[in-house]
């Protein structure tokens, strides 16, 4: 959507939050079937594609048409008694509004899929959808039953087909989702941004990057669509088209943190952190108390070693959102390189309470533990668990052999010592050392 408050988190970017709630993939698979009483009352209503196909002939020789999608509200109301009863009753109060409605003006409805009717309008645009869909809304609410969304779409609408109004009557319907029930929404950019978020969540970028670029057509002064565009550029790798979809933005809005944020990510990714701190401090003057970015700074400023700047940042985060095991496993880290492993034990420890199934944090609180030369079997545990959630990682593996060692257990210290280099971590001379202290205990 369109504000800061209505976005979330991605691995690494900020992206406008789109959760549609609804899913149109079958819509044209196959005609919708017809509840058997609603087909009596009605026994020339068309449905799914066959309805779709009526209304492209129909308006086949005009230059401007308009189209409504008109959603039966509360049809997902939890089961009940009379629950079967209830639905064909709503669905069974909508269609006879459509009814009189259509019949009175000559326009083609039917049914496009399940709880969703439509409305083909000949030579319409948007004030008469707009009016028509209102008219709608208002008759249905005096039936008393139910209410009905509407989302609207006019031909032309920048490079779109004809056909492909019916699947923007149902974005509209998406983008009217946030609003709640008995709304009417115009399909425009947001709506399409929406869309192209929630193909960017389904892992589908460059299906997203197809809505966001289409989205500029419809409206090029979109901030949103200008940050998500540049999000996808990002995942893609071309950081420098990134940018541009970034400062664009940040042109657009100053006030809006997202891409200035976005471009900090970027310049971080490209290896150039002084830049990338540049644009975190622009965003923090922005939005100082914003959780990714306290997190992200403070990451940041450790790396480089400005460790008390970094501690700032990181109990900040941390007070912005206690129950994100990241910045306590980072405030812990800042811990131990100051010299203080109790506290960093604490850190740690409240890292692993936010998230038991995060390997680096229960990892960081074994070392933290043998360190302090106390509570060994609990740091063994500890390691043991980070390894067994991450057998992979060269690190835990050494960090447990170390704590074996310091143990005593030499035999098992040395094939952990063993496994951590057979898995990239670079502890040869230990594997040396600690089969050479087995060899003289063993003499």
């Amino acid at each position: 959507m369109g504000t800061r408050k209505n976005r979330q988190c991605t691995k690494a970017f900020l992206i406008s939050e789109a959760a549609p709630q609804v899913d149109h993939t079958e819509a044209k698979a196959a005609p919708e079937s017809l509840p058997q009483d609603l087909a009596e009352l009605f026994p020339n209503m068309v449905t799914g594609r066959d309805y779709i196909e009526n209304c492209l002939q129909e308006v086949e020789s005009q230059h401007a048409f308009g189209a409504l999608a008109v959603k039966v509200d509360g049809l997902d109301a939890p089961p009940g008694e009379n629950n079967q009863d209830d639905l064909i009753r709503k669905l069974k109060s909508v269609a006879r509004v459509l009814e009189q409605t259509c019949t009175g003006h000559d326009l083609t409805w039917g049914l496009l899929e399940h709880g969703i009717f439509a409305v083909c309008l000949p030579e319409a645009g948007e004030m008469e959808c707009r009016d028509t869909g209102r008219a709608i809304q208002a008759a249905v609410k005096d039936q008393g039953h139910v209410t009905a969304t509407v989302g609207t779409a006019v031909f032309p609408t920048a490079d779109f087909q004809r056909a492909e109004i019916f699947d923007n009557i149902l974005k509209a319907l998406d983008h009217a989702e946030f609003f709640g029930p008995d709304v009417l929404v115009a399909f425009d950019a947001v709506s399409l941004n929406i869309s192209g978020d929630k193909l960017y969540h389904e892992k589908d970028v460059k299906g997203a990057i197809r809505e966001f670029e289409r989205a500029l057509l419809v409206d090029s002064g979109d901030v949103n669509v200008h940050n998500s565009l540049g999000v996808c550029f990002a995942v893609f790798g071309d950081f420098h088209k990134a940018l541009d979809r970034f400062d664009m933005a940040a042109q657009l809005d100053p006030a809006e943190i997202m891409p200035v944020y976005n471009a900090g990510v970027s310049y971080l990714m490209l290896g150039d952190r002084e830049k990338a701190l540049e644009f975190f401090f622009r965003a923090g003057k922005v939005e100082p108390d914003l959780y990714e970015l306290l997190l992200e700074t403070g990451k940041l400023l450790l790396v480089m070693d400005r460790t008390e700047e970094a501690f700032s940042y990181l109990e900040k985060a941390t007070k912005a959102s206690p129950e994100s095991w990241s910045s306590h496993k980072y405030l812990g880290d800042c811990h131990m390189v100051m010299g203080r492993t109790a506290e960093a034990a604490k850190a740690y420890a409240k890292a692993v309470k936010c998230n038991p199934e995060e390997a680096e944090s229960l990892s960081a609180l074994a070392i933290a533990y043998s360190k302090m030369g106390e509570n060994l079997d609990i740091a063994l545990s500890f390691a043991a668990q980070s390894v067994e959630r991450a057998p992979n990682n060269g690190l835990y593996q050494f960090r447990m052999a170390s704590i074996l060692e310091q143990r005593g257990e030499l035999p098992k210290a040395a094939r952990q010592y063993e496994k951590a280099l057979e898995l990239g971590y670079p502890c040869r001379e230990f594997v040396i050392k600690a089969k050479e202290k087995l060899k003289q205990v063993q003499a």
